[in-house]
């Protein structure tokens, strides 16, 4: 090292690089441990790449023959069927919900989930991808299930991509409890298998059962998280609880702040795009609104008391969200902006204690990436509680029972699916990690095959 003075130049020596790895950063519990880099986190050992390359073979070639797959069963039925447009539904202010829609699939859950310090391609890629399947089997089950439930499927217009959106919005939920620990060919099967247990689920409940759920408190946000969580119970194991890189840094914080505020900002469009006629977007739009408000005064209020004072980012990026979570069902309910503040306010805090207190690694051994149960599951089953007080009760309960069931009978089938599936993700290195699946900078010092 160089440096100069007014008139002289002194060479320096550079200072020798410590030996051996070095070290990691592990939080637990309120404390922080320094460890050693453990023996295949970071970088593979020079035996295990072969290994590696040939799991990675194994999940680029099912990646695209599932994805191949998709796009025949698309083609096909859409020509046997005959697939064509629906009636023109496009007004300014139903297309802007629609995009308002779009943008918080793909770059708000995206950009939510790029809180891990070596995660954020794989984020924002696979929700990309795995959304943009979503949407097109979306379309061919509303056309299977047009004689049964979904009267306006086998067409394309804006009320039937929005529907496919909301199915996509449910498997990004999902992915939020199993991203870092799945490779994009078992993700990828997930969110296939969950496309028709979720279209299924969504016909008994609003045709079968004849339940309400204006916004999806119970069949989308409820349903995701927990066919998430059943899949992430079967597939955690024990080294995806301790990872060094199942954590965030100062700048991938950020960024997932920067998905928080979109999905706050777009919630309304959420809830109120197929509300019904203006007067229920118009009760939805301001529900959802003071709902959300509610939520980020609940964690505003909490989460310095349970952290030392100090506000909690995990809490800031998820707690705020909660009042849209729980507002779903009753939406379009003239439940009044005490009822809404109230509600989003108690959502708000149920969130913050999820992930201030409740730890489902240590409980019952299973790693939830982002939190799905605390943000999307334990605020959607309150939403559903208010929904049996404002609505027929015998029907919400039985609603709620069966999301449950086929939410988790669903996922605990995938999940199975999934851990046996040839190129999936065995080794420490490849979980957490872009540089096992993404071509990525070589400063970021990922993990590469």
């Amino acid at each position: 090292m160089h440096f100069s003075t007014m008139d002289a130049i002194r060479v320096v020596p550079e200072p020798s690089p410590p030996m051996g790895p070095p070290p990691m950063r592990i939080a637990s519990m309120g404390a922080t441990e320094v460890v050693p880099e453990p023996s295949g986190q970071g970088v593979a050992p020079l035996k295990d790449v072969s290994r590696n390359l040939d799991s990675l073979k194994i999940d680029a070639a099912l990646f695209t023959g599932l994805l191949i797959m998709c796009q025949l069963i698309f083609f096909v039925y859409a020509a046997v069927e005959k697939m064509g447009y629906g009636h023109n539904d496009l007004t300014p202010i139903f297309y802007s919900m629609f995009i308002h829609v779009s943008i918080m699939i793909f770059f708000g859950f995206g950009f939510l989930m790029t809180f891990l310090r070596r995660g954020g391609v794989t984020a924002v890629g696979l929700c990309m991808i795995v959304s943009c399947v979503a949407i097109e089997l979306s379309l061919v089950m509303q056309g299977i299930g047009k004689d049964w439930a979904f009267e306006w499927g086998n067409a394309l217009n804006l009320h039937n991509l929005i529907h496919s959106l909301f199915c996509a919005g449910a498997i990004m939920i999902s992915m939020g409890a199993v991203l870092g620990k799945t490779s994009p060919s078992q993700l990828l099967l997930m969110a296939i298998m969950e496309v028709i247990f979720y279209w299924i689920n969504f016909g008994i409940y609003i045709k079968e059962l004849e339940a309400h759920d204006a916004a999806g408190g119970i069949v989308i946000h409820t349903f995701g998280a927990y066919f998430g969580l059943a899949v992430a119970w079967v597939i955690t194991n024990p080294e995806n609880l301790t990872h060094a890189d199942n954590e965030a840094n100062y700048s991938s914080d950020l960024f997932s702040l920067a998905g928080t505020l979109f999905l706050w900002l777009l919630w309304p469009s959420f809830c109120a795009a197929i509300a019904g006629d203006n007067q229920n977007m118009f009760i939805a739009i301001t529900n959802t609104y003071i709902a959300l408000i509610g939520s980020t005064m609940g964690f505003a209020v909490l989460s310095r008391r349970l952290h030392g004072f100090k506000f909690s980012i995990i809490e800031l990026q998820n707690a705020t969200l909660a009042g849209g979570v729980a507002v779903g069902v009753a939406v379009d309910y003239e439940m009044g902006p005490f009822t809404a503040l109230a509600l989003g306010f108690g959502a708000g805090v149920l969130s913050t204690l999820g992930y201030a207190e409740l730890d489902l690694g240590r409980l019952i051994g299973l790693s939830d990436t982002c939190g799905v149960h605390n943000l999307h599951g334990m605020p959607g089953l309150l939403g559903g509680l208010v929904g049996i007080h404002f609505f027929d009760a015998a029907s919400q309960v039985k609603g709620i029972a069966v999301t449950l069931t086929i939410a988790i009978s669903g996922g605990l089938l995938t999940g199975v699916c999934l851990k046996y599936l040839p190129g999936r993700a065995a080794s420490v290195a490849e979980y957490f990690n872009d540089g096992a699946y993404w071509e990525v900078a070589d400063e970021h010092d990922h993990y590469k095959v």
